[in-house]
């Protein structure tokens, strides 16, 4: 009897404990519908409130405005930046080219223009710049690639910054002085009244300044490809053995040897003779050959050598040119006339 009273009682607790359970879930549930249903209902309420105040033509408030100070502030400070973009835009570059004016042409008694300052100015600030930036980006290339070097750094990195400072110069002043002073010696003495009249042009202000224009010019006809096929692949092999990158071009010294020997010191021996050749020559003959007694034809000389040299080199140059176009000419008319085909065709014979 009193092992079926604990079975009993055993059996009482485990329905006890499962209505519990079972209660319990059922409060959760009834918790969660009621959360629900309340949920719904501020939903609707929201809904509503929106709907009447649509209806009512109730608008959202605006944000206030800010300050007049505010604007005052901002306003001066557009102001100013504006100035100072004037001023670094016109003020600087014709300052700095008015000094510069002032340094070259300093026994010139009557006063230029600012046209002249201001273009000189303008170069001058916008290579500045250029500078600058230019070595600002390759500036910490050059340093982590000098770190790497084991041997005769200092040595090698000096070496490397002479030759590119000196290639540098040769390209941005000598070479567009050279073009600018041979071009204005051609020009020039075409646009005078007589013989007589001898031009004065000024090496840095028209020289350099026409020579760098037309030294931009043959650079894009040589990048391209249009003129001076030889120095467009001589360009291009040198850029593809330094890989494309300016870093590598610093560094490698063999590069440097074959921008010199390839591209910079042809140009300046071939702008050197057309510039001091003709000079000497005609000098040679007013004082060796010419008498004194024609003058016309000493000012003559003396005025038109570069042309006269000029000429002689054109003339020398065309000849190969004019050689094989007559060549191709007389070829051409020799096969409109007697070539039937240029290839081979087979022949079958009719039987008679």
């Amino acid at each position: 009897s009193s092992s079926s009273g604990g079975s009993g009682g055993s059996g009482g607790g485990d329905v006890s404990a499962a209505q519990l359970a079972a209660a319990s879930m059922a409060t959760v549930a009834a918790s969660a519908a009621a959360t629900a249903v309340t949920q719904q209902h501020n939903d609707l309420r929201n809904t509503s409130r929106w709907l009447r105040q649509q209806r009512r033509g109730v608008r959202p408030r605006r944000p206030p405005r800010p300050a007049l100070w505010r604007l005052l502030l901002v306003f001066g400070l557009l102001v100013l930046l504006a100035w100072g973009f004037m001023f670094l835009v016109l003020s600087l570059p014709l300052v700095v080219g008015r000094a510069l004016v002032q340094y070259i042409l300093a026994t010139q008694a009557k006063r230029l223009s600012d046209f002249l300052p201001l273009s000189l100015g303008v170069v001058v600030v916008s290579a500045t710049i250029l500078a600058s930036v230019k070595i600002s980006e390759a500036l910490p290339a050059i340093v982590a690639r000098a770190a790497t070097l084991e041997q005769r750094r200092c040595l090698h990195v000096l070496v490397c910054a002479m030759s590119c400072a000196t290639a540098t110069i040769a390209a941005l002043v000598l070479i567009p002085l050279g073009l600018g002073s041979l071009l204005l010696s051609i020009v020039l003495p075409l646009r005078a009244h007589s013989v007589f009249q001898v031009p004065i042009v000024f090496p840095i202000t028209d020289c350099w300044s026409l020579g760098l224009v037309l030294t931009k010019v043959v650079w894009r006809l040589v990048q391209t490809d249009v003129a001076l096929h030889g120095l467009h692949l001589e360009f291009v092999a040198t850029w593809s053995e330094v890989q494309g990158s300016l870093t590598n071009l610093f560094f490698d010294l063999r590069a440097h040897q074959r921008i010199w020997s390839n591209l910079i010191l042809p140009m300046l021996s071939c702008i050197a003779f057309h510039l001091i050749f003709p000079q000497a020559a005609a000098h040679s003959l007013v004082r060796y050959c010419i008498p004194e007694e024609r003058e016309f034809t000493r000012a003559v000389v003396l005025m038109y050598c570069y042309h006269i040299v000029l000429g002689a080199r054109l003339s020398v140059a065309a000849v190969p040119i004019v050689d094989r176009w007559l060549r191709g000419l007389r070829q051409s008319i020799f096969d409109a006339k007697y070539l039937v085909s240029t290839e081979l065709q087979n022949y079958h014979p009719l039987d008679n």
